[in-house]
């Protein structure tokens, strides 16, 4: 679908695209809602908690399916294919804490706000043929998958977590 400027945050017009996108090309464009799988877990995926934090789960989750809306050459922000509890959907936000460390949390989408960007940078293809991607923040941080529930944001030169974007349809018209 194509996506015009409003503003802050930019929303799909619900139009096609001129020419349709297949694979990875379709995802990165926003045309398709994802699972984001970690490569290092078997069956984890990334979903917001109850609590509103980026976490993994093994289970279904409301929140596990997400679009990446481009916003500008090689960013995106990560955005909940479903609404939330306020009726829409939410968008991946950094938080940096004054220990240091980083948090991701749902937060409301707004492309100019810093946090809300992010690189999906190519890796190796996994044993199954399947692109990976390392994901990382305009503000410098990597997302990493801690064992079997946690995700954090790291700052580090090369990630060490990189996941495979699994197709989950058509990315629902906003």
């Amino acid at each position: 679908m194509a996506v015009e400027s409003t503003g802050s945050s930019p929303e799909p017009t619900g139009e096609p695209t001129a020419k349709s996108e297949t694979g990875s090309a379709a995802i990165l464009a926003g045309e398709r809602q994802v699972v984001l799988r970690p490569v290092q877990t078997v069956e984890s995926v990334l979903h917001v908690d109850d609590r509103g934090h980026l976490a993994l789960t093994d289970g279904e989750s409301p929140l596990s399916l997400f679009v990446l809306v481009p916003v500008r050459e090689g960013k995106h922000q990560i955005r909940t294919a479903k609404a939330g509890g306020n009726g829409k959907p939410a968008c991946i936000g950094l938080k940096e804490n004054p220990a240091g460390s980083a948090t991701l949390d749902a937060v409301a989408c707004d492309a100019s706000k810093a946090g809300q960007l992010f690189d999906f940078e190519a890796g190796k293809k996994n044993q199954e043929g399947k692109q990976t991607y390392a994901i990382h923040t305009d503000k410098d941080y990597y997302v990493r998958a801690l064992d079997e529930t946690g995700v954090e944001a790291v700052g580090a030169t090369t990630p060490d977590t990189t996941f495979v974007l699994v197709d989950n349809g058509a990315a629902p018209s906003r």
